[in-house]
C-alpha cells in the first residue's frame, strides 16, 4: 500500500491510480481495467487484461441431467444451472471453467475426440472412489502405463493419472 500511495504521489508519474497485478507496471487511470480486486488497490493494465477466458467444456449427453449430476459428485463440483436443455457444474459457482452438459439424441459410437485426465493424490483410492460412483474401466491402450482409462456412466472416456514425476517421490532432501 505504502509503494502504492508513493507512486501516486510521484510527480512524473500523477494520474496513477494503482500497479498492474500482472506486470506490476504503474497504472494510469486511463487505462486501468476496473475489475475484481479482491479489496485491494491494484488492478491490470490493458496490455495485461485477457481477452478470452475459458468458460466450460461442452459435453453431448443423452441425459444431460444425470451424467451433469455423476460428474458433480465425481469432482465435487456444484450444480450452477439445471435447465431441460443445459445442465452445468463448476469447482465453485463463480469459478470457470466449467462442464456444460447438453442432450443429444444419438449414442456415442466413436472415440472421444477430446477427453478430460485428472490427477490425484491417491491414484488407486480415486480410480476406487470412481468405480464405486459408477465409472467402468476402458480396455483401451497398453496396460503398462502410469494413467488409468475409465468411463463415465455415458461411455465418456477420461484418464486418472498417476505420479507427475517419479523422480521427486525419490529424492529426500529439495
Amino acid at each position: 500500500m505504502a509503494a502504492v500511495r508513493e507512486i501516486q504521489q510521484h510527480p512524473k508519474l500523477s494520474g496513477l491510480v494503482s500497479i498492474c497485478d500482472h506486470c506490476w507496471s504503474p497504472v494510469r487511470l486511463a487505462s486501468y481495467w476496473a475489475g475484481p480486486t479482491n479489496g485491494g488497490t491494484r488492478g491490470i493494465c490493458n496490455c495485461c487484461v485477457v481477452v478470452l477466458s475459458w468458460e466450460q467444456v461442452v459435453i453431448d449427453a443423452r441425459d444431460p441431467r444425470a451424467l451433469g449430476y455423476w460428474w458433480a459428485r465425481a469432482l465435487d463440483w456444484s450444480v450452477t444451472l439445471e435447465e431441460d436443455d443445459e445442465f452445468e457444474i463448476r469447482p465453485a459457482a463463480d469459478v470457470t471453467p466449467g462442464l456444460l452438459f447438453v442432450p443429444v439424441a444419438d449414442d456415442r459410437v466413436v472415440k472421444n475426440r477430446l477427453h478430460l485426465d485428472f490427477r490425484p493424490d491417491d491414484q488407486a483410492a480415486e480410480v476406487q472412489r470412481l468405480l464405486d460412483l459408477g465409472a467402468v474401466r476402458a480396455d483401451v491402450g497398453p496396460s503398462d502405463v502410469s494413467w488409468v482409462v475409465l468411463r463415465d456412466p455415458e461411455g465418456n472416456e477420461f484418464c486418472v493419472l498417476g505420479i507427475e514425476n517419479p523422480l521427486i517421490l525419490e529424492t529426500e532432501d529439495f
